[in-house]
């Protein structure tokens, strides 16, 4: 994982906005378009709050592990498992 990635002022304030809502909030959403730095966004909360990083490579491994009937059980079964050791689930 890259760390020494800059993020603009946007995305500094966003950051922050996360990082002050996580105390408040059980389910919080990052929305924007592509290209505009979601991950490195997500990376740096992860960084600053610690808690579990879960990527979508991290979800198509334990869905071909598991070989579920539904992608919904896969998810269901990571996020699970993610939270059993982490309070904090990215």
């Amino acid at each position: 994982m890259e760390t020494d990635v800059r993020l603009s002022v946007t995305q500094e304030q966003t950051l922050n906005g996360l990082l002050a809502a996580i105390s408040s909030g059980s389910i919080l959403a990052l929305r924007s378009k592509a290209g505009f730095g979601r991950t490195a966004i997500l990376r740096k909360v992860h960084l600053a709050a610690g808690g579990a990083f879960v990527g979508f490579r991290t979800f198509m491994n334990v869905l071909i592990e598991r070989q579920p009937p539904s992608i919904e059980e896969a998810f269901l079964y990571l996020i699970d498992e993610s939270l059993k050791g982490n309070e904090l689930v990215i």
